[in-house]
């Protein structure tokens, strides 16, 4: 905890000064300045992971978690990073999980429409036939290998997450961009 108190007095002393407010003022704000100022401290504490939320927002003078998130957000939005939670700043939120079923079925597809086996996808991605096997399975596989295979069979990870999330991604590896046959044949380029 005194690691975090030296480093919220760092951090409220540099705001005040670039702030042009008292540093007392931050931790109890009466003028719109130094309601930005506190934001701003709460932010830069926040973004450096200086500590848990709850211990970030006692120390600022916060009475409970949410002013510390709506002061973040507030700070966020005023200087154009989208945020929509603290642990998006922090640097605390879970990597993605792989469905590895789905990128089971589209490693099938990409197979059949090569009109390959797996020896033959094997031998074009340069990969043993177990690893072919795992991930035609849906089995359990390393992150890198499988990203490996899925990248030689022309199916970027990135887009598959992005679409597994609903979402969409630039059209530098996708099929809108590519079509069916360029991307087949980049698939050919790495085999």
């Amino acid at each position: 905890m005194s690691g975090l108190v030296a480093q919220v007095r760092r951090t409220v002393e540099a705001v005040a000064l670039a702030c042009d407010v008292a540093p007392a003022a931050i931790r109890s704000p009466a003028s719109r300045r130094e309601r930005q100022a506190r934001n701003r401290a709460a932010y830069a504490l926040v973004r450096a992971g200086a500590g848990s939320a709850s211990d970030i927002a006692r120390a600022l003078g916060f009475a409970d978690r949410s002013g510390l998130r709506h002061a973040v957000l507030t700070h966020a939005r005023e200087i154009g990073q989208p945020v929509a939670r603290l642990e998006d700043l922090m640097g605390k939120r879970r990597p993605r999980r792989i469905d590895r079923a789905k990128l089971a079925f589209l490693f099938a597809a990409w197979v059949e429409r090569e009109g390959l086996n797996q020896v033959q996808a094997a031998d074009r991605l340069r990969v043993s036939r177990t690893v072919v096997r795992k991930v035609a399975n849906a089995q359990a596989l390393d992150d890198e290998s499988l990203v490996a295979v899925m990248s030689a069979a022309g199916l970027e990870l990135g887009d598959i997450l992005a679409r597994q999330e609903g979402g969409r991604t630039a059209p530098t590896a996708s099929r809108e961009f590519y079509g069916e046959h360029a991307l087949a044949g980049r698939a050919v380029a790495h085999g």
